[in-house]
């Protein structure tokens, strides 16, 4: 995901906010360094992510929780460990 053309990682969700990891380093060498509280930032999202959102709406499924231990599974299976 990119924020304002920054790509960042993001590390929490819950509900509409989300949390990212921004090391110091990159909010002084980026358009970051001119955010401040309630600014308009420009959201940019994964292809994979709209994907597989609009997957979950044509199937009716639900993504596995991360508790889930199929999820666990897939994600070893997949070479992650």
């Amino acid at each position: 995901m990119t924020l304002d053309g920054v790509s960042l990682t993001v590390n929490d969700v819950t509900g509409l906010s989300l949390g990212v990891m921004l090391i110091p380093h990159t909010r002084e060498v980026t358009s970051l360094k001119h955010w401040r509280p309630g600014a308009e930032v420009n959201l940019e999202v994964d292809l994979v992510a709209r994907y597989l959102a609009r997957y979950f709406e044509v199937t009716g499924q639900k993504p596995a929780d991360a508790g889930d231990a199929r999820f666990a599974l897939a994600l070893e299976r997949a070479g992650y460990k």
